[in-house]
């Protein structure tokens, strides 16, 4: 079981939310490939893999680090890196991207099961499985603690 530090106020990119949240987590690797499958994407590994889960309605400070995220990948970041987008319409998905200029690989969830499944506890949020596949880190996607995420990525 995996321990986080929780402190939310209604959305996981609030102007007064602290660096990290602590949230208690009985999913595994299992969990997450149903997940996907579930959604419609064939993921069978999730070894030294970074997710990233949002809206594309999410907030400024959380675009940022988005952006960030996009560069890396384009560079050829030290893991993989992807992104679960929680949208209903294609039209809105697509323009996201397009105003974006998102290259990351996109899992489209069209009915927020990441937070049915209780997978995630609120959005946007970075999350980090290690090479033996296990959840290392998540926090809330936002530029103040992408350092201490990233100390925590091999």
């Amino acid at each position: 079981m995996i321990l986080f530090c929780v402190a939310l106020s209604g959305s996981a990119c609030s102007n007064n939310q602290t660096e990290t949240f602590e949230y208690s987590s009985d999913k595994t690797e299992a969990d997450w490939i149903s997940y996907f499958s579930e959604i419609g994407h064939n993921v069978t590994d999730l070894s030294n893999h970074t997710i990233l889960v949002m809206y594309p309605s999410n907030c400024a400070s959380c675009i940022n680090e988005l952006e960030w995220w996009n560069n890396k990948y384009q560079e050829g970041f030290k893991s993989k890196i992807s992104i679960v987008l929680i949208e209903r319409h294609p039209a809105t998905q697509n323009n996201f991207v397009d105003v974006h200029k998102l290259q990351l690989p996109i899992f489209n969830d069209r009915e927020g099961v990441v937070l049915k499944r209780e997978l995630v506890p609120a959005t946007p949020v970075k999350i980090y499985f290690n090479s033996k596949s296990e959840l290392v880190t998540m926090m809330p996607m936002n530029s103040r603690n992408l350092s201490q995420f990233l100390k925590k990525v091999e």
